[in-house]
C-alpha cells in the first residue's frame, strides 16, 4: 500500500506511477491512499468533496486483461457490489443499502460512497484500470447541495479508518476473483439488479433537455447504459443524460 498525506487525486497519482513504468511498475492490487484529497473527481466531471482525515479516499490498480473494452461496465458492477456489501456489514441489518446506477452507494437514499473507474485500453483488451473510491466514514457535516451521510452519522460513533479500509479491500478482492472466474459475471449482474435503487419501480425522470417523463428501470445494456421502459418502449441513457425527479 502506498500512502500520501495529501494529493490532488489518488486516481491521478496512481496513474502517474503506472505511466512512469520503467522506473516503477506497480503490481496489480496496488493501493494508493491519502488522508487529504484536494481535487477529487467523480463521474463525468463532478467533484468528490471529503473532509481531510475523516473519510476514506483511495485508488486500486487492476489489470483485467480478461475483459474486452466493451465489457468495462463489468468492473463497475463488481466494485459497486463489493462496496455495497462492505457498507452493509458495518451497519445494522435492517439498514437499506442500495446501488445507485452506475456505482454510487446509498444508505437510506443518501449517498455514502462514490466510485470513479478509469480504464486504459491496450489493443483489444483492458490494459489496466484505476478504481477510485470515496467512502464517507467520520464526516458529520456535508454541503446542503447533496443528500449525503456517513458511517459515523448512522452509527453515532467514529469508526477506525484502517479497519474500514481493510474490509473494503477484502471485499474488492473477493468480488474481483468472482468476476475473473469462468462465467462469473451473470451472477454478479443478477446481484446488482437485486440491489439496484429503483429497479422495476416507476418513477419520474428528466432528460438532458429538461423533458419530464415516467419510466421504469428494467436493466443495464452491455455498455453500461441505463435501460428504462417508457410508454412500452425500451430506451437507453448514459450518465448525465437522465436524472431522477420524483
Amino acid at each position: 500500500m502506498l500512502f500520501l498525506s495529501e494529493c490532488r487525486s489518488t486516481n491521478d497519482s496512481l496513474a502517474e506511477l503506472v505511466k512512469e513504468g520503467n522506473n516503477y511498475a506497480p503490481a496489480e492490487g496496488t493501493v494508493l491512499y491519502t488522508h487529504n484529497q484536494t481535487a477529487g473527481r467523480g463521474q463525468r466531471g463532478n467533484t468528490w468533496q471529503a473532509s481531510a482525515g475523516e473519510n476514506l479516499t483511495f485508488s486500486v490498480l487492476l489489470r483485467p486483461h480478461f475483459l474486452l473494452p466493451k465489457q468495462q461496465f463489468q468492473l463497475s458492477v463488481m466494485v459497486a457490489l463489493a462496496l455495497r456489501e462492505a457498507v452493509a456489514e458495518l451497519l445494522p441489518a435492517e439498514t437499506e443499502v442500495k446501488v445507485k446506477w452506475p456505482n454510487d452507494i446509498l444508505v437510506n437514499q443518501k449517498k455514502i460512497a462514490g466510485v470513479l473507474i478509469e480504464n486504459a485500453v491496450t489493443k483489444d483488451r483492458i490494459g489496466h484500470s484505476i478504481i477510485g473510491i470515496g467512502l464517507n466514514v467520520n464526516q458529520l457535516v456535508f454541503s446542503s447541495e447533496i443528500e449525503a451521510t456517513s458511517l459515523s452519522l448512522i452509527l453515532k460513533a467514529n469508526q477506525e479508518l484502517g479497519q474500514v479500509l481493510h474490509l473494503l479491500l477484502k471485499k474488492l478482492d473477493a468480488y474481483y476473483l468472482r468476476l475473473r472466474s469462468n462465467n462469473g459475471y451473470p451472477e454478479l449482474l443478477a446481484n446488482y439488479y437485486a440491489n439496484l435503487f429503483n429497479f422495476n419501480v416507476e418513477r419520474i425522470y428528466q432528460d438532458s433537455l429538461g423533458y419530464l417523463f415516467s419510466g421504469t428501470i428494467i436493466g443495464i445494456d452491455e455498455y453500461g447504459k441505463l435501460q428504462l421502459l417508457i410508454e412500452g418502449e425500451t430506451k437507453s441513457f448514459d450518465i448525465k443524460e437522465i436524472s431522477l425527479v420524483g
